[in-house]
């Protein structure tokens, strides 16, 4: 009688350790919030990915270059405990928005400066602030 061979691993388990990990796409509202962070979270690495070149064709220097970085990323450094105790207190939602909104129109204030040509090093070094 041939013996019959038992799979080691069985792929049941698998299959439900799969939809345990995208279980909580089975929500809509965690879907549309996926969905906005991840278009958000792009736009966020396009702008500054843009915004370095930018300030490398103003001033053509590893310097301005680097300090616009700095810019950047230094109040997030400086202000993260006050910014999560501010959070704990306010709505969150109201939160995700207003900041939502005040990154759109410091995007499209950089953008209009740049379509004006009246863009200078500083005015970048400021939106990056």
């Amino acid at each position: 009688m041939p013996v019959e061979s038992v799979p080691l691993i069985s792929a049941r388990p698998t299959t439900r350790r799969r939809n345990a990990m995208f279980r909580a796409l089975s929500h809509r509202n965690f879907r549309i919030f996926w969905m906005g962070a991840f278009l958000s979270n792009v736009g966020t690495w396009m702008q500054a990915g843009a915004q370095g070149w930018l300030v490398l064709q103003l001033t053509n220097s590893a310097f301005w270059l680097g300090l616009d970085a700095f810019m950047a990323t230094a109040p997030a450094f400086v202000l993260t405990l006050l910014g999560g105790v501010f959070a704990d207190i306010v709505d969150r939602r109201r939160l995700l928005i207003y900041t939502q909104i005040a990154a759109g129109l410091a995007a499209i204030g950089l953008a209009t400066l740049i379509w004006t040509g009246a863009v200078n090093r500083w005015m970048v070094l400021g939106f990056s602030l």
